[in-house]
């Protein structure tokens, strides 16, 4: 699946059709998600349905109507699926919960506490805050709810690594701070109040880049602040309002009516109107693509067709008939009077000149002899 998308995020102009860039973001995650669980999610099926369906609107209205509603249902389908994904797993339940209610011993075994994760280093740390101050700016850079949820959900794994960013009073209050950002991405927080939750993600950002000049003493307490802001944007808000129904079901883009292919000139000109119109870019890569399909009569995709072999192209309208002219007789090209005499004195000249070489070639004689017999043959035919 990856190597199918990787030529459609190498399109150049893939970035000014919102939210398609997003959509294909979210599901090369969604993949790595998957990937790094080593098992099939049982809704897993139901995510990549959701991201086709959105993929595919967003590509027909982009043919259609050269760009893709941002807050179509398909990709506001698919990022609740995928904040489903990427979401906490829920509430850790505490494990004095599970005793039983006497005396004990409630501990049998003493398990062995997980292993410090590695320490990271200040290269790490000033790219984990350069890419946060380029989240926040993409957050407030969002044209729709849509690329905003999707947006979101991309920083997940970012949360979960500073979450294990070692011991130390940096390392703690990173992951405190990570703890808080998760929270308000899971309460929803970051979605409802996204430039409060954006200006605190760049705040943590800006701390973290100058992890290679400042001490780690001096970064934790003004990163405990942040977090602390954070808390509260993660606070639990009342329910938003549930989303109107839309008035009409989506229906796909009415395909464009075929027209009869022009005549002459005429095609000449209708081609280069219409390669004009559809242009070089992303939009004129799918109208041109449904023009094709509409020209073929191409139905929808299936094993079938495909071993069927290639469709049969449609025969071209007979083209019509040409204006009747006079007809030329043939007599009327050969040489008579004087056009004869005056092939007759060139021809006498070209042979003197083939005579005069010291090896005549005696093919070229032959053929200027024969000439000048018809031209004999010709006059005297006009003369009787």
């Amino acid at each position: 699946m990856l190597k199918t998308m990787q030529p459609l995020r190498g399109i150049a102009g893939l970035a000014d059709h919102p939210p398609l860039p997003d959509l294909l973001d979210g599901i090369a995650r969604a993949i790595a998600e998957l990937v790094a669980r080593n098992e099939a999610a049982p809704y897993a099926a139901d995510l990549f349905r959701a991201a086709a369906r959105a993929v595919s609107r967003a590509a027909q209205e982009i043919g259609a109507k050269g760009q893709a509603d941002p807050e179509a249902a398909d990709a506001q389908e698919f990022a609740r699926r995928l904040g489903g994904l990427l979401g906490p797993a829920g509430e850790v339940v505490p494990i004095e919960s599970l005793y039983f209610d006497d005396a004990g011993p409630h501990i049998v075994k003493q398990g062995v506490p997980p292993a410090r994760p590695a320490k990271l280093g200040n290269l790490e740390l000033v790219s984990h805050g350069e890419h946060l101050r380029q989240a926040a700016d993409a957050l407030e850079r969002a044209l729709s709810s849509v690329q905003r949820e999707l947006r979101v959900h991309a920083l997940v794994g970012t949360f979960h690594s500073l979450a294990t960013a070692g011991s130390g009073p940096l390392g703690t209050a990173l992951g405190e701070f990570a703890q808080a950002a998760r929270e308000a991405v899971a309460r929803g927080n970051a979605l409802h109040d996204t430039q409060n939750f954006a200006r605190h993600i760049r705040d943590a950002g800006a701390i973290l880049s100058v992890a290679a000049t400042e001490s780690e003493a001096a970064m934790a307490p003004r990163l405990a602040a942040v977090t602390a802001a954070l808390r509260g944007v993660a606070a639990p808000l009342a329910a938003p309002p549930p989303r109107p129904a839309p008035a009409t079901p989506h229906r796909p883009p009415a395909p464009s009516a075929r027209v009869a292919p022009p005549v002459g000139a005429a095609a000449v000109t209708a081609g280069t109107a219409v390669a004009a119109e559809e242009g070089p870019g992303l939009v004129g890569s799918y109208q041109r693509f449904d023009r094709l399909v509409a020209a073929l009569g191409l139905g929808a995709p299936s094993l079938d067709v495909l071993l069927a072999g290639p469709p049969a192209l449609p025969s071209a309208a007979p083209a019509a008939a040409a204006a009747a002219e006079d007809v030329v007789p043939i007599t009327a090209l050969l040489y008579s009077g004087e056009s004869a005499v005056r092939r007759l004195t060139s021809l006498r000249e070209q042979v003197r000149g083939v005579l005069a070489g010291t090896s005549p070639d005696g093919a070229v004689l032959k053929d200027l002899i024969e000439e000048v017999f018809d031209l004999v043959q010709l006059g005297a035919g006009r003369s009787a």
